[in-house]
């Protein structure tokens, strides 16, 4: 398989690749950006090399050319750095690469030769090199895994697939995640291994596994890949949840769901979250007009969170959107201002989200035209609301105390209580969105 578009690309780094000849040194363009130059696709991302300079050697070849180099990952043998506008990775050869149980950063013994170096590597189609010609080093036949559409280690075969799964397990995440993106379907001696070597993810940090899956669930191909992990015996490890689904025989609605949904990542993770949600707490697949109880999905929602360590912002969320009352009889009423600002209120700058999620569940049905018009109807109301800066109430300042003077109070509960009434009132409609202390006052009288 030629390719222009790696010929170009190795071409644009030729000062780069002169300058480690000169000095004596291999350097080759190496990983995910020889892959997808060869599949034809965008190629000017992931730019690692791979060379047999130690570190300390590539440091000083990139300092004597002006290339400020990033030293980060010195101790693991990469060195990154800004080369004429790009920002590539630069590693020595690695023999052995195997990691922590609790940690992200590998134990390495260096190699010295780019075939042991892409033997390491975790599939064939990420196991080839380019030269400075573009000319591609491909020892483990990644060209004609491509061109097959298949996924195996370098070398396949089954005990060598448990010995590179065992040296990092997480690598069964990622042959998740590329078919997932790519569509490319596992060996059979890759699945075998993987269904003998899941266990072993437990070992893994679930940072990890969360990088990965982010990954995984917006690719296109996520439905055919989570279907191989659940068969691999791994989507129960990461999510324990799942075999209650499973239980259920709800795997294939989950998956008919992440097809329909839109591929952003809060929303992916909302599905997975809901459908979850509802095998544990009802006992049933999730559908409109079934669903959890809204705090009992949140709190589950978090317990996924904490798991599978999602940031803060990310998990608030999965709890706002697990948490959504999933009901056709709701749908008219989002319609409104004040159902407008009541949902606004609890979702915030996730409202977005949970329309596009209620409407990927009621096209999933097949037969819910009606719904979904309703649904569009309501979120064309919620953008006018939104253009015109109607979904926020805000009371103004010193209403507390001017409640105290007119009405005689102490400060307290009844102080409070009127309070939030007023802001009851501006959600309704009964009172301008930002009223002044006049009108509240004058609201509060005429509604004792």
């Amino acid at each position: 398989m030629t390719s222009p578009p790696l010929q170009r690309l190795c071409k644009r780094f030729a000062p780069l690749f002169q300058h480690f000849a000169d000095a004596g040194y291999d350097l080759y363009l190496v990983g995910g950006s020889v892959r997808d130059a060869l599949l034809g696709g965008r190629a000017d991302h992931d730019l690692d090399f791979a060379t047999n300079a130690r570190p300390d050697d590539i440091i000083a070849l990139l300092q004597s050319k002006g290339w400020r180099p990033i030293t980060l990952g010195a101790r693991f043998g990469t060195i990154g750095a800004h080369v004429h506008g790009d920002i590539i990775e630069i590693t020595t050869y690695r023999a052995v690469e195997r990691y922590d149980a609790m940690s992200r950063k590998p134990e390495v013994v260096f190699g010295n030769t780019i075939a042991e170096d892409l033997g390491r590597r975790d599939l064939s189609i990420n196991a080839m090199a380019a030269d400075a010609e573009g000319r591609v080093i491909d020892p483990y036949k990644g060209e004609e895994a491509l061109h097959q559409g298949l996924l195996e280690v370098p070398g396949g075969g089954y005990e060598n697939t448990v010995s590179i799964l065992s040296e990092d397990p997480l690598r069964l995440l990622r042959i998740a995640r590329f078919y997932a993106r790519l569509g490319f379907v596992p060996t059979a001696d890759t699945t075998r291994a993987a269904s003998d070597t899941h266990e072993r993810l437990r070992a893994i940090s679930h940072e990890r596994w969360k990088m990965e899956l982010d990954k995984l669930l917006v690719a296109p191909h996520v439905p055919e890949a989570l279907g191989w992990l659940a068969d691999s015996g791994g989507l129960c490890v990461v999510f324990p949840w799942m075999e209650q689904v499973l239980r259920l025989g709800a795997l294939a609605r989950l998956q008919e769901h992440l097809r329909l949904a839109s591929p952003d990542v809060a929303i992916r993770w909302a599905v997975l979250g809901a459908h979850l949600a509802s095998a544990v707490l009802t006992g049933a697949p999730l559908a409109p007009d079934h669903g959890p109880d809204p705090q009992r999905a949140a709190d589950l929602a978090l317990e996924i969170a904490q798991r599978l360590r999602l940031s803060a912002r990310e998990a608030k969320s999965l709890r706002r959107l697990c948490a959504l009352p999933l009901r056709r009889s709701s749908l008219a009423a989002l319609g409104t201002r004040p159902a407008l600002r009541r949902l606004y209120r609890s979702l915030q700058e996730d409202t977005p989200h949970a329309f596009a999620l209620l409407d990927s569940l009621l096209l999933m049905e097949g037969d819910e035209e009606p719904a979904r018009r309703q649904l569009a109807d309501a979120w064309e109301a919620f953008r006018e609301a939104s253009a015109q800066d109607q979904l926020t109430p805000d009371l103004p300042k010193g209403l507390g105390i001017a409640i105290q003077e007119a009405f005689g109070l102490a400060a307290g509960p009844k102080v409070g209580a009127m309070l939030r009434r007023v802001d009851e009132a501006t959600l309704e409609g009964m009172l301008p969105l930002r009223p002044s202390v006049d009108e509240a006052l004058g609201w509060l009288r005429e509604h004792p």
